[in-house]
């Protein structure tokens, strides 16, 4: 015994044991990560996005064209869910930009007024840039995750 981290083995070698010893022994195949805000924070999550965009300037309509999101997923576990869930976030904060009218109670302490889900406008289809590409920076020095993953849904 000695401790210590134990043998690094590829995702095929684990999934064929476990196949191989099914369905007398079953094998746990998740992975679980915990993340605490106890300094230092090291587990920020970073992109950068640049659009093209067309206003008119007579109506104020404005239409995102094209948009190129690059993405610091550390080591991406499931490239597919990374990238979706990229795609939606900035969709979202188009939506939040373009319709949510955020109003504040300055008689009452400077409270948020949108209290809940029933004032917030989700994006249309034609919301969606034509073009939206998503390059995830991948970031193997990162150590601290799952597998030096990131967190690509809801990050703190």
């Amino acid at each position: 015994g000695g401790g210590g981290a134990p043998p690094a083995v590829g995702w095929e070698a684990l999934c064929a044991r476990a196949a191989a010893n099914f369905p007398i022994q079953s094998a746990c195949l998740s992975a679980v990560g915990h993340f605490s805000n106890a300094p230092p924070l090291l587990y920020q999550i970073y992109g950068a996005a640049v659009s093209e965009v067309e206003l008119d300037a007579l109506t104020g309509e404005c239409m995102v064209l094209s948009s190129q999101l690059r993405v610091d997923t550390g080591r991406s576990l499931n490239p597919a869910i990374d990238i979706g869930q990229a795609e939606g976030a900035f969709v979202q904060g188009l939506g939040y930009i373009f319709s949510e009218q955020v109003t504040y109670d300055n008689d009452n302490g400077g409270t948020l007024n949108q209290i809940g889900t029933w004032s917030y406008k989700p994006p249309l289809a034609a919301c969606v840039p034509a073009r939206l590409d998503v390059t995830l920076h991948e970031n193997p020095h990162f150590k601290r995750g799952v597998m030096s993953s990131k967190a690509s849904g809801e990050a703190p």
